[in-house]
C-alpha cells in the first residue's frame, strides 16, 4: 500500500471516475468544480460543489465521479491502494496531453 501525508489533491476531467479506498477513512473536499459520491451500504449519492466536504467511510471503495472539471482534496489519514493508486499514476502521466473527448458514464455500486 502506498501511503502519503495529507491532504492530497486529485483533478479530474468531466466524465472521469475515481474508486477511493482507504483503511481508515478520509475527509473529501471540493476544490473547484462538482462531484459525485456514492460509497457502499449509503442509499443516498451525495452531490458536492467548491467548498463543500464528506466524510469518506472505510472500507469499500468509493466511487466518485466529475460532474465537470473537478479539484479534490483528500484530508486526514489517506492511503491510495491496488486499483486507485494506479489511475491516479495514470492520470498524473498524462498532464500535458491533450484529453481525449469521452462520453459521461453511468455507474451503479452496489453493496
Amino acid at each position: 500500500m502506498f501511503s502519503f501525508s495529507s491532504p492530497v489533491t486529485v483533478t479530474l476531467e468531466r466524465g472521469q471516475l475515481l474508486a477511493w479506498r482507504h483503511p481508515s477513512g478520509a475527509r473529501l473536499r471540493v476544490v473547484s468544480g462538482a462531484a459525485w459520491v456514492t460509497q457502499s451500504n449509503d442509499m443516498e449519492d451525495h452531490f458536492l460543489q467548491p467548498g463543500e466536504t464528506l466524510r469518506l467511510r472505510r472500507g469499500p471503495p468509493v466511487l466518485i465521479g466529475a460532474e465537470q472539471d473537478v479539484s479534490l482534496a483528500f484530508e486526514a489519514g489517506c492511503s491510495l491502494g491496488g486499483a486507485a493508486l494506479a489511475l491516479v499514476r495514470g492520470l498524473l502521466s498524462r498532464r500535458g496531453r491533450p484529453a481525449a473527448k469521452q462520453p459521461t458514464p453511468a455507474a451503479t455500486v452496489a453493496g
